[in-house]
């Protein structure tokens, strides 16, 4: 529950199978095998995570669970997801049960450790989507085929680049029923410093929509402040603050739309692997809104 500048824009087949190890080394070096989040409001404690890692810091099982408001109606997820590899730390097979619906992805990887290809099955182990990807040959993700076997229907998603391997468009077209969008057109407008750090990040949406956000950096090479402009009058600004070691360890966010303007402030801590132990959100009254705890098992 972090507010973390979203800086370059990521492909979701990197969200979903690479993103998931980015901190293996160090839960590796930690020799946690399990985590446990905890969220701690006015209304009471409760689990929303639960996570359990291999010896390689590679996560094996995860449970979580989250709440959206709907009107007036309040509805809670419940996600369960199981991770294999293979020898060699690739993921090979992912199921998922959320909401006791049942879905079993088996991956193919290429030996650079590209995905190449995903089949996903239903709790009969009939094949209901199939899925391949295509890289250029800097081994950037450029276009996703997704075939529906029952619908007959198809899902197509490219991506363009920029000199930086950043993100400049993604352009979605399909034939499904229920796909959220029959078509889709992002594009993404990067500035850029000497040093290759990103300046400013636009994102112009297929309704006109937009966002702008600008950063600045400290001597650490870290953000140490994000400005996020989503329309006329409304804006969200956040200060980073480090410690010795570079981890962050304050964070303060301002929202302001129109007239009305909101202030709240992250403290965090941290275990001597940098794992963190704690997070707490005040406001501006210094009255503590939530807090998470995180509780370790080890090897």
């Amino acid at each position: 529950m972090l507010d973390i500048y979203s800086q370059a824009e990521m492909t979701s087949l990197y969200i979903d199978y690479i993103k998931i190890n980015e901190n293996s080394g160090i839960i590796k070096s930690a020799k946690i095998s399990g985590s446990t989040t905890i969220l701690i409001t006015n209304e009471g404690q409760d689990t929303i995570n639960i996570s359990y890692y291999d010896k390689n810091g590679l996560l094996k099982k995860e449970v979580s669970q989250f709440t959206v408001k709907a009107g007036e109606e309040i509805k809670r997820t419940v996600q369960k997801k199981y991770f294999v590899y293979d020898e060699y730390g690739r993921l090979t097979v992912k199921l998922d049960s959320t909401n006791n619906v049942f879905k079993k992805t088996v991956i193919t990887t290429e030996d650079n450790g590209n995905i190449t290809g995903e089949e996903i099955y239903d709790s009969k182990n009939f094949l209901r989507t199939e899925i391949s990807h295509d890289y250029d040959n800097l081994s950037r993700l450029i276009e996703s085929n997704e075939k529906e076997i029952y619908e007959k229907c198809k899902t197509v998603k490219k991506y363009t680049y920029d000199s930086y391997s950043n993100m400049v468009s993604y352009k979605l077209s399909s034939t499904c029923t229920d796909s959220n969008y029959k078509s889709l057109n992002i594009t993404f407008v990067y500035r850029y410093d000497s040093k290759n750090n990103i300046l400013e990040k636009n994102t112009l949406y297929s309704d006109k929509n937009f966002k702008t956000e600008s950063f600045t950096y400290g001597l650490n090479g870290k953000v140490n402040q994000s400005y996020i402009l989503t329309g006329q009058d409304k804006y969200t600004v956040h200060l980073y603050y480090y410690d010795k070691s570079n981890f962050l360890v304050k964070q303060e966010r301002t929202e302001v739309y129109g007239d009305e303007r909101k202030k709240f402030t992250k403290n965090l801590t941290y275990d001597k692997f940098g794992n963190v132990l704690e997070v707490t959100e005040t406001n501006e009254a210094n009255e503590q809104t939530f807090k998470i705890k995180y509780v370790y098992d080890y090897h």
